[in-house]
């Protein structure tokens, strides 16, 4: 891992959320606020949605994708990326945390989560 990575990923780990800027198939912007569900050591950024949501069809169509992050304290970081779907059982079973029943009631078995993950391309933090 080299020294701008590991940085990246120290400064991840202040926000719980971010607001995920999508394309869709209509060119038009999308901007949603998503809880991060984990930060891999790589910088790659991991959220629960549901399949058939706006978001995850415009991640089939086109998988760039901007994250918007800011705290209580005035930190903001941006960071660029190539975001995918993931609707593997074992990887949604590894991620799932119990508040996430507030969006899916049925729990981790419901057939209509998917995991995003974001891959990082560039980043900027502003303290």
């Amino acid at each position: 891992m080299n020294t701008d990575t590991k940085k990246l990923c120290e400064l991840l780990t202040k926000f719980r959320t971010a607001m995920l800027v999508t394309r869709s198939s209509g060119d038009e912007l999308r901007t949603v606020p998503m809880a991060v569900v984990h930060i891999e050591p790589s910088g790659r950024t991991w959220f629960i949605t549901a399949r058939d949501s706006g978001k995850a069809h415009d991640l089939e169509t086109d998988p760039r994708v901007q994250l918007i992050f800011s705290d209580d304290s005035a930190n903001f970081l941006t960071m660029t990326g190539r975001g995918s779907l993931c609707a593997e059982r074992a990887k949604i079973n590894e991620m799932w945390k119990e508040p996430f029943k507030l969006w899916f009631p049925e729990g981790r078995e419901d057939p209509n989560i998917v995991l995003i993950a974001v891959e990082p391309v560039r980043a900027e933090f502003w303290d």
